[in-house]
């Protein structure tokens, strides 16, 4: 499994330059829920509506049988939780950027990931929360 995080200085975008992906090896369901905790930095993720993008994808022997990738609006306060959970319908549905599968079937279309929305400035998004 590999998660990648990006992060917004705006609503509308103005994002961060991605890091390496995170990667976990899953031996089994007893490593199960991976928790990846995301705390708003100084430059990104601190202004109303900025949000946290995200892309999780799923491998069985370095074949991606899924992927998920999405964002959520950074809470004014407090914690918030997104679970994101592979069913039997979407394994071996692996959407294309900026799309969920759900029920079976990809939807969705806007990808937090895009280049277009990189600030010029941008650094790297864990450079920001340091």
């Amino acid at each position: 499994m590999t998660i990648e995080l990006i992060a917004s200085r705006t609503s509308a975008g103005d994002t961060c330059s991605p890091d390496a992906p995170l990667a976990f090896d899953l031996p089994g369901a007893g490593t199960l829920p991976v928790i990846v905790d995301v705390m708003p930095g100084a430059t990104y993720g601190n202004a109303p509506g900025s949000w946290i993008g995200y892309r999780v994808t799923w491998l069985l022997d370095a074949t991606v049988v899924a992927r998920d990738t999405g964002y959520q609006v950074f809470p004014p306060s407090g914690a918030l939780e997104v679970q994101l959970a592979l069913t039997g319908a979407c394994r071996n549905v692996p959407c294309p950027d900026g799309q969920r599968c759900r029920d079976g079937a990809c939807t969705g279309s806007y990808d937090p990931f895009d280049a277009a929305l990189r600030d010029p400035a941008a650094q790297s998004c864990s450079d920001d929360a340091r």
